[in-house]
């Protein structure tokens, strides 16, 4: 979606960034948001002020200490993480595995915090990794208990993604087999399944779902 106005095309600068791409040039900024020269570094010098960004040796931008500090308050404030880390911790407790709590953001499933009992715990999705959102059972239970005028057009953006892992080939076929998920109560294993079953419980605290 095109920002409509300065605050979102500043915050524009920042939804660039990714783990494909943790650095910027100038030059390649203004080709990819399509802002002239003087109005790409003034939005740069806001940010860079607000710590949100900082120059790099070849005068590229990266992510500044700002949403580093940011990530320790949201450890310490969200609910999701407080509430959640005492299950974890029963959970590790009980098995040798790891456990996530997991938050919808957007279009995009992310790892807020997470236990771990293995000897060498290895994950592909550490805390601020965003999962795939057509595949997995993490995903496939959230998306089970979104009200329909919100799953629609998820399903329908990702459609190939759920067809690939057999839930239907077309839009109302990829909701029917959602629907039998969320009449189940859990999809895959039981690891994901006991997970995912806290985090809708807490998401639908903070998103109002029902």
């Amino acid at each position: 979606m095109k920002p409509k106005n300065s605050l979102e095309r500043v915050l524009a600068v920042l939804e660039v960034f990714s783990e494909e791409r943790l650095e910027w040039m100038p030059e390649d900024l203004m080709r990819e948001l399509g802002y002239s020269r003087p109005t790409l570094y003034r939005y740069l010098k806001i940010l860079k002020d607000a710590g949100f960004l900082m120059s790099t040796r070849n005068s590229g931008v990266t992510l500044g200490p700002k949403v580093v500090e940011m990530d320790y308050l949201t450890r310490r404030s969200d609910a999701l993480v407080l509430h959640g880390v005492p299950y974890l911790k029963e959970l590790t407790a009980a098995y040798s595995c790891t456990a996530m709590v997991l938050r919808w953001y957007g279009n995009k499933i992310l790892c807020v915090v997470s236990e771990s009992s293995t000897k060498n715990p290895i994950s592909s999705y550490p805390r601020g990794r965003p999962m795939p959102l057509g595949r997995g059972a993490i995903a496939r239970s959230i998306m089970a208990f979104l009200p329909r005028p919100r799953l629609l057009p998820l399903v329908e953006r990702n459609l190939a993604d759920l067809q690939s892992v057999g839930l239907g080939d077309t839009a109302d076929d990829v909701l029917k087999s959602l629907k039998k998920v969320r009449k189940a109560g859990f999809s895959g294993t039981i690891v994901l399944t006991m997970l995912t079953v806290f985090s809708l419980k807490e998401a639908n605290s903070s998103m109002n779902v029902t």
